[in-house]
């Protein structure tokens, strides 16, 4: 269970940092006035924009806008929520938190998650020392072309060809059912021993977010079998929400956010040791809806590096299909057949990998050329296949335009008519609005002008509060699917005033986002007739609200008519229904219409 603590912990932690030691561990501040300025981490720039005040304790970029305090920074630059964020800092500057700490249900479970993470990070230092004193581990490690600061900076390790090297080393320290628990050991069968789980393998530490060693993955250093052997899930470790090298790829991400996704650790050593760090790997597991919602946190686009055999086409195309429902820009990386990334560089430069990334392929454009391969399009059994075969792609193409551009692709390539193409594929094609129910929308998925119409709201209700009234009143929350939305709205009704300093410690990072945005005030319009206007911008989300139920109706209708006889008489009876439901929604629509001119 996570920690929790006590209200106001971010304004006592505040109060025992200074915010220019901070900032200054990430940054180059240099003293301007009464004021710090660095060039601002946040977006690219050659004159610096980025102030820090002693006196205020905050920071803003006059540049990109960013601005907030001390834990907000950090949670910014590392991609922290705020309880990890507050630990990471009290961590680093000697803070104890234990007085704060309040509503664990078993604190216990949390003292064995702590002294797993001690024990990691123990094993993880001895076995780094193995490796600088093995020649063997080393020479491996050399004859595949990775650097000694790669090793260092990945912490690459060895464990020795012993039973009980781990358990020698926390003799006496920890108990072996803990270091069983933290998945360092196995229990003997039929007997009180226990053994040691990595045994002569070169060793990878696992490491969180926060740089924390969770777990470990060890390579053997010949051809026995497995090839690869992972920690199992523990307290601290479950590989189906962890991504190996995510802790450097986080802060290597270009302007576009984009991050390699590969298939195992040495393509990740391989590509660090020639420079290249924004790439992660999945852990011994096939890609999960926790991997994507993890790549979604850091990343915009996520570039796919698989091996060029068979088995890694078939982990690529799942790959898609696992992070088609996030909101990822998805590219493949075609590598010759039957290499992989660390293949590829011990033949080639780095810059000719990069060149290569560079035109790596939209991801649907892959699938449908994939799904061609070995078809004739001028016989029409296999025609039909092609079109079968690529059905479930087009199901998964939420972007009405995109769903267009790529229909007319097919058309072209198989000389079939769009409306024909169209008409095939429509009968199992899911709506965007289906899709979109799954879950609460992340602030990109938005679209601009509903973001424009909830900032709008927040501006007016925390300007002039007075009209925080209307919501009160009337604000039904389930029109809004932004979570941050309604976070923010429900917090204002709970607080008659607001602190940034108290709004941390209770809201997420965009929500306080949001908040931010209202209160600098830079694009704030004061209104003349406040209560009219917050009104009507609450009849647009209806209305938008509406619309959206229109289409998934008029949708459902014509998915459900299309497989039946027009001249039946069930055909009637549900095009009927249909239809009054849709001139139902659409009276309605023309009421809030009238209501908002």
């Amino acid at each position: 269970m996570a920690k929790r603590y006590v209200d106001g912990i971010g304004s006592i932690i505040l109060e025992r940092i200074n915010i220019l030691d901070v900032v200054g561990s990430y940054v180059t501040l240099k003293k301007a006035g009464r004021n710090h300025k660095a060039l601002c981490p946040f977006h690219s720039e050659k004159t610096p924009s980025f102030v820090v005040s002693e006196d205020k304790q905050i920071y803003h970029c006059f540049g990109c806008g960013a601005s907030g305090n001390a834990i907000g920074f950090v949670m910014a630059m590392d991609h922290l929520d705020f309880i990890d964020a507050i630990e990471v800092i009290s961590e680093r500057y000697g803070i104890s938190l234990d007085e704060y700490q309040v509503g664990l249900s078993d604190p216990r479970a949390q003292e064995e998650k702590d002294r797993i993470l001690s024990i990691n990070k123990i094993v993880a230092n001895a076995f780094y020392r193995t490796f600088k004193e093995n020649p063997q581990a080393r020479d491996y490690m050399a004859a595949r072309g990775i650097a000694p600061e790669t090793l260092r900076r990945y912490g690459v390790g060895y464990a020795r060809d012993e039973w009980d090297f781990v358990l020698k080393n926390l003799s006496g320290k920890y108990p072996p059912e803990l270091l069983e628990k933290a998945g360092l050991v196995i229990r003997r069968e039929g007997s009180k021993g226990y053994y040691d789980r990595f045994r002569n393998r070169i060793i990878f530490p696992i490491l969180d977010v926060r740089g924390r060693v969770i777990g470990f993955g060890g390579r053997v250093l010949d051809d026995s079998l497995p090839k690869y052997l992972n920690s199992p899930d523990t307290p601290v470790f479950n590989k189906s929400f962890n991504l190996y090298g995510l802790n450097f790829a986080k802060n290597h991400l270009d302007e576009d956010k984009r991050i390699l996704l590969v298939e195992g650790y040495m393509d990740v050593i391989a590509l660090g040791s020639h420079g290249i760090y924004n790439a992660v790997a999945s852990l011994g597991t096939s890609l999960t809806e926790g991997h994507g919602r993890l790549l979604e946190r850091y990343a915009r686009e996520v570039v796919l590096v698989y091996d060029g055999d068979e088995a890694g086409i078939k982990a690529t195309n799942r790959a898609i299909e696992v992070l088609g429902g996030f909101n990822l820009k998805l590219k493949v990386l075609n590598l010759p057949e039957g290499m992989d990334p660390d293949d590829y560089l011990k033949m080639n430069s780095r810059e000719s990998f990069l060149e290569l990334s560079a035109k790596a392929r939209d991801a649907i454009e892959y699938l449908l050329d994939y799904y061609a391969r070995g078809l004739n399009f001028g016989v029409k059994s296999q025609l039909l296949e092609y079109i079968d075969r690529i059905k479930p792609v087009f199901q998964g193409i939420k972007d009405p335009l995109a769903y267009e551009l790529y229909l007319k692709k097919v058309a072209q390539d198989t000389d079939f008519e769009v409306a024909s193409l169209k008409k095939s594929l429509k009968s199992s094609r899911r709506s965007s609005s289906e899709s979109s129910e799954k879950g609460v929308q992340s602030p990109s998925r938005q679209q601009p002008s509903q973001m424009k119409l909830y900032q709008r709201i927040l501006d007016i209700i925390i300007h002039e509060r007075e009209y925080l009234d209307f919501i009160k009143e009337s604000f039904d929350f389930s029109l809004l699917d932004y979570e941050p939305m309604v976070e923010v709205l429900k917090y204002l009704l709970d607080h008659e005033s607001i602190r940034l300093e108290d709004a941390i410690d209770t809201l997420s990072y965009e929500a306080m986002t949001m908040i931010e945005a209202s209160l600098d005030g830079a694009g704030y319009m004061p209104v003349v007739k406040g209560r009219r206007e917050v009104e009507k911008s609450y009849l647009q989300m209806q209305l938008g609200d509406l619309k959206n139920k229109y289409l998934k109706i008029k949708k459902e209708k014509d998915d459900v008519l299309l497989n039946i006889d027009k001249e039946s008489q069930e055909y009637a009876t549900l095009e009927m229904a249909f239809e009054s439901k849709l001139q139902e929604i659409n009276g309605i629509m023309m009421k809030i219409n009238k209501k908002i001119r």
